[in-house]
């Protein structure tokens, strides 16, 4: 389970897909209120659905971008509406960490990715 700290354009298709059903992980997690729900990867949602909702999003436009098919909605209705405006800040810090650990698993498995691992943004965004 994990919500990369990175925009989804410069994951490859296997982490934005894994990503995509790891958010919906979470929202299971949180909506049943799992033990899941405490893991770092889905606590920093436990009250931020929105930015959840708002990864959904992004994930889905780039998963489309590719020709990829969706047929897993997460409807804005599911999110409470005291969060649908909240905003979860993601620091450089853990995009440079995100970075890290993808620079060494596309070395480790040879993917192409590796070669483009320096455009990715280093600032801060918020989602």
């Amino acid at each position: 389970m994990r919500v990369w700290n990175v925009p989804p354009k410069h994951l490859d298709d296997k982490r934005l897909v894994d990503e995509h059903c790891a958010v919906h992980g979470i929202r299971g997690a949180i909506n049943k209120n799992s033990p899941v729900q405490k893991h770092p990867q889905a606590n920093r949602f436990v009250n931020n659905m929105g930015a959840l909702w708002r990864r959904h999003e992004t994930l889905v436009a780039e998963m489309s971008r590719r020709g990829f098919k969706h047929h897993t909605p997460f409807p804005m209705e599911a999110v409470p509406e005291n969060q649908r405006n909240k905003l979860l800040h993601v620091s450089e810090d853990l995009i440079e960490k995100d970075i890290n650990i993808l620079r060494e698993r596309w070395e480790r498995e040879g993917n192409p990715l590796i070669a483009k691992i320096e455009i990715i943004p280093r600032s801060s965004f918020k989602i």
